[in-house]
């Protein structure tokens, strides 16, 4: 997929992101699945994600899933260009598998590589692989519901510019003092609590405002990503951060009036929090001790970096 970057400026002199020469779409709906050592967690997920995508948005010249797509929350605003194939990206031995089993030989595609980036380097490289409108990453655990892919593209739909540029991020915070997360050990909701007050602190408004920035279930509108994935530096457990300060620091876009004229800006690009379901999931790779200092560190190196305007656009 290429991804451009390259702007100009109209008449009132406004910058406008240049996305004409992105790839279009040729799926509505892509989905990049980070994995690595997978194999005892990652079949169950991608079976609820199989049959809520083939349900849904259905396989390419199926006519009746076309039709159910078009009725979607947040769909209708913006026809959709495709709909069917969902590229994903995971362990291999059994996604081929799973592959097999549900003929799935033309709708996804397995990315690999040679060595271990961390979760940020895998999410990004499967980004730059995306075919959709709309494009998903979740977590291999499937501790998030694909049921629930509709309501992240509404909110992405109410929040998109007029670029149709905009992020939807699944949240856990409604879920705080429930069972699923007071049954967390203490440690790990001591740290929890620990990170997002650092968070509030040394990320930039927008940012900091978001409630939950580290569930592993957000949805990007594909005009978003050429401000975002090329910037992307993190590798680690943080770049989910690094990815809604970039949203934030993207260049404005216009905001034109009934006549066309230009009558103001939008500054970045919003982000929609939107209420999921999430249950914990045995097996996590994260050591908390180990991965909460790494964690409190490249905040730290996020926030040095927004202040020395590293993630500064230039306009051309």
């Amino acid at each position: 997929m290429a991804l451009s970057l390259d702007g100009n400026c109209p008449a009132g002199k406004f910058h406008i992101p240049d996305t004409g020469r992105i790839e279009d779409p040729s799926v509505l709906v892509s989905v990049i699945v980070p994995a690595y050592n997978e194999q005892d967690r990652i079949s169950a997920a991608l079976e609820e994600a199989v049959e809520y995508l083939d349900s849904t948005f259905g396989r390419p010249g199926d006519k009746a899933a076309a039709d159910k797509t078009a009725a979607l929350p947040g769909t209708r605003k913006r026809p959709a260009r495709g709909g069917g194939p969902f590229p994903r990206d995971r362990t291999v031995d059994v996604v081929l598998e799973l592959s097999k089993k549900h003929k799935l030989h033309d709708v996804v595609r397995v990315v690999t590589l040679e060595k271990n980036r961390g979760k940020g380097g895998a999410v990004t490289h499967g980004f730059r692989h995306a075919r959709g409108e709309y494009v998903l990453f979740a977590d291999a655990d499937g501790a998030s519901k694909f049921s629930d892919l509709g309501r992240l593209i509404e909110g992405c739909e109410e929040v998109a510019d007029g670029s149709h540029r905009g992020v939807s991020v699944g949240s856990r915070a409604h879920l705080v003092g429930s069972e699923a997360v007071v049954k967390r050990s203490a440690l790990r909701n001591f740290l929890m609590r620990g990170f997002h007050f650092v968070l509030m602190i040394l990320t930039p408004p927008a940012t900091s405002r978001i409630k939950d920035t580290q569930c592993g279930f957000k949805l990007f509108s594909r005009a978003a990503l050429p401000h975002i994935i090329p910037y992307m530096h993190a590798e680690g457990w943080i770049f989910d951060v690094e990815m809604l300060m970039l949203a934030e620091s993207a260049p404005a876009t216009p905001v034109l009036g009934s006549d066309g004229s230009v009558i103001g800006t939008t500054a970045g690009i919003k982000v929609a929090e939107v209420p999921i379901a999430w249950h914990e999931v045995d097996g996590s790779k994260m050591s908390l001790a180990r991965d909460s200092i790494a964690m409190a560190l490249g905040l730290a190196v996020l926030r040095a970096s927004w202040m020395m305007g590293v993630y500064r656009r230039r306009m051309t």
